[in-house]
Formats: structure tokens, C-alpha cells, sequence
């Protein structure tokens, strides 16, 4: 844990590119056989951050929803314990969507299989009796990929302007609705 608090505090200062084993194994006090009896190289130690950080935000995703809620509230039971996440560390979690993404296929495997968690969990969140009522259609892995990619760059788009991510949870609750299919029940 701590070569991967380490990792993320270089680079929030200085970017991926930019970060070495050097670097992290001296933020993290520790030795470059600690690391490597963990991480195979950098962009593994990478990889294992966006993990980590990915888990830590389906984990808040589950634990703030209600079942027995209505489909909206839900939605944003859902935005809020995400941007509740990113608003601990948005530094990191902008360089995290930056940079985790300037490995190109590299990460897309990764990527790819945190895509279908999301989609797992939104699906199991619009299968039930009450959501079906509504008309909320099943979940495509696709429509997930781009709900991701939406709210990943309006993130970006926040963090990098300064704007306070509690300020976009209404945008995104109304984006989200759409995109899984269920309007929201009054414009903003």
C-alpha cells in the first residue's frame, strides 16, 4: 500500500512520464527489491493504482445504493458516492484518467475489464421489478463504455478548470439517466 500511495503522490507532482522506480521507492521509504517483489516494472505499479482506485469507487458505488429506491435516486445515490471518491484526491484521479490512458494497449485490458464491472453493477442495479416498470432496458457494455467515457472527461474537464465536482453532480445525474434509458423526472 504504501509503494502505491507513493506512486500516486508522484504522479500527481510530476505526471507518469516523468515517474521512475527511483522516485516512488523514495517517496514510499522503502527499497527497489520491495517493489519489484511487487510490481514488474512502473506501468505495472500504474495498473495497480487505477485497480485499486477503481475497486474503491465501485465499493462506495455499492454501499450508497438503495435497492428499494426509485430509479433517479439511485442514479445519483450512484454520481454522488463516485464524485464523493474522486473529490478525496481529484489531482489524482485526473492524472489517474490522463495517464492511465496515455499507456494505450497496453492498459486496454485492464480498462476493458473494470469497463464490464461497471457494467456488471449497472446492470444489477436496473434488473429489478421496479426499474423494469419503468422501462429501463438492460445495459449494454457499450452504453456503460460511454456513460464512463462521458463522466470521465467531464471529471477531467472539472478538475483541470477548478470547478468544484460537487457542481457537476446534477449534470451527470441527468447524463447518466439518459444513457441508461430513463429520463430524468424534471429538467434542471
Amino acid at each position: 500500500q504504501r509503494l502505491l500511495d507513493a506512486m500516486a503522490d508522484c504522479i500527481v507532482e510530476t505526471g507518469f512520464a516523468r515517474v521512475t522506480v527511483a522516485d516512488v521507492v523514495r517517496v514510499a521509504a522503502t527499497s527497489r527489491r520491495t517493489f519489484y517483489q511487487h510490481f514488474t516494472d512502473i506501468e505495472d505499479c500504474l495498473k495497480a493504482l487505477y485497480s485499486e482506485s477503481v475497486r474503491i469507487i465501485i465499493d462506495a458505488i455499492r454501499q450508497a445504493i438503495d435497492p428499494a429506491a426509485s430509479n433517479e435516486d439511485q442514479v445519483r445515490a450512484a454520481v454522488e458516492a463516485w464524485i464523493g471518491v474522486c473529490d478525496q484526491r481529484p489531482a489524482l484521479t485526473s492524472a489517474l484518467t490522463r495517464d492511465f490512458a496515455a499507456l494505450g494497449p497496453k492498459s486496454w485490458a485492464l480498462h476493458f475489464q473494470y469497463a464490464e464491472a461497471y457494467r456488471a453493477l449497472i446492470q444489477s442495479l436496473t434488473e429489478t421489478d421496479q426499474l423494469r416498470e419503468t422501462g429501463a432496458a438492460p445495459v449494454s457494455l457499450l452504453r456503460v463504455v460511454m456513460l464512463l467515457g462521458a463522466l470521465n472527461e467531464l471529471l477531467t474537464f472539472a478538475v483541470h478548470q477548478g470547478i468544484p465536482l460537487q457542481d457537476m453532480v446534477d449534470e451527470a445525474v441527468d447524463v447518466a439517466l439518459m444513457m441508461l434509458g430513463t429520463p430524468p423526472q424534471g429538467s434542471r
